[in-house]
């Protein structure tokens, strides 16, 4: 791993509660990772189990925005992990991934603004995770926002839920600033199949119909 730092870690969690409505998942809504700990998604197999190929799901598509900036997959040992170069600076995240595993699992490419990328994990709407990395002077630094909706980097604004109050987060991921959004109780926030921000508006789509909600840049 020689040239290569690990992205300070920090994760933004929601209530304790909301663990609750995470049991069956294959990682927690809510909790804490220290700097110098690896989420791992690699389960333990038996001790008679046969050969397998640790790098079959291994992603093989890189993503380059230019020869400053790009995501790929690389093998560390006998698993793989993210790294992303951001201008010109390399990191590699916290996760350890080996196969076979669910393709969900391995953050994939979301979006990209000068100085920052936004990685998105997971499938469906019980389970997504956003990682944001941006660049801080020399450094790069990591936000997990394991309860993720939508994200704008130019703007520096993603969204995510907050299980346990009925509410949605609007938060600008450079300065921690947060507007709470409260959801109306005929929509139920653990259920929203798509969520998108256009024209200043963040448009939630839940079973039952939609929400809009302007979005205050500021």
């Amino acid at each position: 791993m020689s040239g290569f730092h690990r992205c300070s870690r920090i994760l933004l969690t929601v209530p304790v509660a909301v663990a609750i409505f995470c049991l069956g998942m294959l990682t927690a809504c809510s909790g804490h990772f220290p700097d110098n700990q690896t989420k791992s998604d690699k389960p333990t197999p038996p001790a008679n189990a046969p050969h397998t190929d640790h790098f079959a799901c291994m992603p093989d598509r890189d993503t380059v925005i230019d020869s400053r900036n790009r995501v790929e997959a690389v093998r560390v040992d006998t698993s793989f992990t993210i790294k992303l170069t951001l201008d010109g600076l390399d990191t590699l995240l916290n996760y350890r991934f080996s196969c076979p595993m669910h393709e969900g699992l391995v953050p994939g490419f979301y979006a990209y603004s000068k100085g920052a990328f936004v990685l998105l994990r997971g499938y469906g709407f019980h389970y997504r995770e956003f990682v944001v990395v941006y660049r801080e002077g020399k450094t790069l630094v990591c936000k997990y926002y394991e309860t993720a909706l939508a994200a704008i980097p130019e703007d520096t604004l993603l969204v995510y839920c907050n299980y346990d109050s009925q509410k949605v987060m609007i938060e600008n991921f450079r300065t921690d600033e947060r507007e709470e959004i409260a959801i109306p109780s005929r929509f139920r926030p653990d259920e929203i199949p798509e969520a998108s921000i256009r024209n200043g508006k963040l448009l939630l789509t839940f079973s039952n119909g939609s929400f809009k909600y302007p979005i205050h840049r500021k």
